[in-house]
């Protein structure tokens, strides 16, 4: 496990900008097609998004709570290699499609040379999210994440992990494990 900033908070509200399950979409004729994806059937452990309506269902053997302050929730896997993070606000009527230049936005206030590796729709446990997967460094060490945000009428939602970038796909498994637990209720603010 690596140490400093890069594992902690001030990341986390960095990508909240200062605020504190196996299938893929596929594309047919240009167009996104979403798959619906599911929570995996061990994640018991129920944990409440502080201001959105929203869960995130994790499996109790694998995920822990590592923090809490208002709005963002820390988790690490028991391997110690991921990190988990669900960060809510209470700001609504963002789109959700408007939450990647927010999500880009604040990862290059990390890092300024901070990318989108992949941007797509997908249907997770019935809501229609944006995935984004993000490179950046910190503290010259390159790490991805890769997650769902949701603009609802209440409130914005973030549920991301990440690892150092060398390592992502080695565990791709568990940060999809981790983010497809997501259960949104709130609605969407509708696109304009």
């Amino acid at each position: 496990m690596r140490s400093g900033s890069l594992w902690g908070l001030p990341l986390a509200c960095a990508l909240l900008g200062g605020q504190v399950a196996t299938t893929e979409s596929t594309r047919t004729n240009g167009q996104p097609e979403a798959k619906g994806l599911r929570k995996d059937a061990a994640a018991t452990n129920a944990v409440a998004a502080d201001f959105s309506d929203a869960t995130l269902w994790l499996n109790p053997a694998k995920w822990l709570e590592q923090s809490k302050e208002p709005g963002a929730i820390r988790f690490n896997h028991v391997n110690k290699h991921v990190l988990g993070y669900m960060l809510s606000d209470k700001t609504g009527g963002i789109t959700t499609s408007a939450m990647k230049d927010l999500a880009l936005g604040s990862s290059r206030r990390l890092d300024p040379n901070a990318r989108i590796a992949m941007a797509e729709r997908r249907v997770v446990n019935g809501r229609e999210v944006l995935y984004l997967e993000i490179n950046l460094a910190q503290n010259s060490i390159p790490i991805r994440f890769a997650g769902y945000y949701h603009g609802g009428v209440k409130s914005n939602l973030q549920v991301v992990a990440y690892t150092v970038a060398d390592e992502f796909e080695g565990y791709r498994r568990e940060v999809n494990e981790f983010i497809n637990g997501v259960e949104i209720r709130e609605d969407s603010t509708p696109e304009k």
